[in-house]
């Protein structure tokens, strides 16, 4: 009867695998693979523990701090969103996957460090790409500081199928959340202008221009691999300007010649699938953008896992948000 590997050689055999994928890297000039680890057990709050109807039917709750008040969040989950949700899925790049109902553990890594960056001096609207439950988002804002004008507005984006369970997430947490922002639900299918067209107009500041800094978020976006070219692709049309980017004429125009979005944070769990993400760091710095890690250090000192990876995605030379000291 075979016998499984004692954990010492599981771990020889991990770290020989990461050596031989940094050596391949180096040779054929990629960029350096990412630092992650499958070695360490899920943390206490993983939702990796949790049985089928925890998981991925009952609501997710949490509480977030802000200021001197705790506010409790509360989401409701599906293993469908919607009636049309594993139709439509089917036809796009989830491959007929209906992932995007639920809460993950990298969405909860995301949230998390989100919430603990520093707010920039002007304002700023945050535009999350397949947001899913709309966690990550909602989670993000409620732990902005009340009567905070700096956070100008929160667009959560997503299949047409999936937009009914994100308006029923904001309606169930919007007390949770500071009075004068901003919130908008809204389709985006990635590589399709007229939601590019919309998500441009949406994602501004209150008088209407656009916002002096954008920052994309996505939870656990990269989970196969026919989700990574059509997600190059859409931070491409948000984070270069529009002539670079390639942004059709009516999409350019309220583009307003400059980049939509200065910066995207995407986590993502490489226990799903290590090569897609992999594969997006080298697609998109083929594309023209600059993909790094953020440092684990720098994550929530809670919510945070080694096998959870949180990626900045830039245009090349642009300035990066420096984090919390």
């Amino acid at each position: 009867r075979a016998r499984c590997a004692s954990p010492t050689l599981r771990a020889r055999a991990w770290r020989a695998r990461r050596a031989a994928t940094r050596a391949s890297h180096a040779e054929r000039e990629l960029p350096p693979p990412l630092e992650w680890s499958c070695l360490d057990d899920a943390p206490a709050w993983s939702r990796a523990y949790l049985g089928y109807a925890e998981r991925f039917c009952d609501d997710y709750a949490l509480e977030v701090e802000r200021g001197a008040r705790t506010h409790a969040l509360r989401f409701r989950q599906a293993p469908v969103a919607s009636a049309a949700h594993s139709a439509e899925a089917r036809g796009s790049s989830d491959g007929g996957l209906s992932t995007g109902s639920t809460v993950w553990d990298a969405g909860i890594v995301l949230a998390r460090y989100v919430a603990t960056l520093p707010r920039p001096g002007e304002q700023c609207v945050f535009v999350e790409l397949g947001a899913g439950t709309g966690h990550v988002g909602l989670t993000a804002c409620a732990s902005c500081p009340e009567g905070d004008g700096r956070l100008a507005a929160l667009v959560l984006t997503d299949l047409p199928a999936v937009v009914p369970l994100l308006e029923e997430n904001c309606a169930r947490n919007v007390r949770a959340l500071p009075s004068a922002l901003r919130i908008a639900v809204l389709p985006f299918r990635w590589g399709d202008t007229a939601d590019f067209s919309r998500l441009s107009e949406r994602a501004r500041a209150r008088d209407g221009t656009p916002a002096p800094r954008t920052l994309c978020i996505g939870g656990d976006l990269l989970y196969r691999h026919e989700v990574v070219e059509p997600l190059v692709c859409a931070l491409r049309a948000l984070l270069l300007p529009a002539a670079t980017a390639g942004v059709a004429r009516a999409a350019a125009a309220a583009h307003d010649a400059r980049a939509l979005s200065d910066e995207a944070l995407l986590s993502a769990s490489m226990e799903h699938c290590p090569d897609a993400v992999s594969r997006f760091v080298c697609e998109a710095s083929a594309a023209g953008l600059r993909v790094s890690q953020v440092h684990f250090d720098e994550l929530d000192r809670v919510y945070r896992a080694r096998s959870v990876v949180v990626l900045r995605v830039t245009a090349r030379g642009a300035p990066r948000i420096k984090a919390p000291q």
